[in-house]
């Protein structure tokens, strides 16, 4: 189902986007880079069901979109100095973190337990929804080696009827994705993207 929401999330619709994801349904989101397919990072099946979709396997988990730094205090067991330094400066934003995972939190987002991804989106929808479901298991909207998805329709031609929700906020500024920097030990840029290596090491000079 296509739910429109060019400016904002309707509160009344997050009861249904939430029973969804718990009965294991993926959802279809905006965000300030490009179209994520989310799923509930609690349930095994769920991100199974979410990473066959795109064609992956458990070796490459999905990040985890959260609404706030204070989720990410949550989800992580210990935020390093450069790892705050980089969410004060560019979140909400396309920066994604690599951090230490929290064993309390049990998701099950793959093979790899001990570490997690972690973005704050810099998009008033996804920001809407994040904060009536909670953390969610999010992904770029393709299928593996395919362009990620800018926009609803384009989502939809890969997915079709598989997905529960589609929620269309028009053209995302894609195909460029987050940068995705490791900081679990000496922070490194493992994967170019929207903000620059450039940008990265004039903040991590500071810290």
């Amino acid at each position: 189902m296509r739910l429109d929401c060019p400016e904002s999330f309707p509160a009344h619709r997050a009861e249904e986007i939430s029973r969804a994801l718990a009965l294991g349904r993926a959802i279809v989101i905006p965000t300030d880079t490009i179209y994520g397919i989310g799923a509930d990072p609690y349930s095994t099946r769920a991100v199974n069901d979410l990473l066959a979709l795109k064609g992956r396997g458990r070796h490459m988990p999905p990040p985890v979109l959260v609404s706030s730094m204070e989720e990410a205090e949550t989800v992580s067991t210990h935020l390093t100095e450069a790892a705050r330094a980089l969410m004060r400066h560019f979140w909400p934003g396309a920066l994604t973190l690599i951090v230490r995972a929290n064993p309390r939190i049990n998701f099950d987002l793959g093979d790899i337990k001990d570490t997690l991804a972690i973005r704050m989106p810099d998009h008033a929808v996804a920001l809407s929804v994040l904060r009536e479901t909670g953390p969610l298991a999010v992904t770029s909207a393709n299928l593996t080696g395919q362009p990620p998805a800018t926009s609803y329709q384009e989502a939809k031609a890969y997915f079709g009827q598989s997905v529960a929700y589609y929620i269309d906020s028009g053209p995302t500024p894609g195909p460029v994705p987050s940068t995705i920097v490791d900081t679990v030990d000496v922070p490194r840029v493992v994967r170019r993207g929207a903000i620059s290596v450039e940008e990265i090491e004039q903040v991590l000079v500071t810290v």
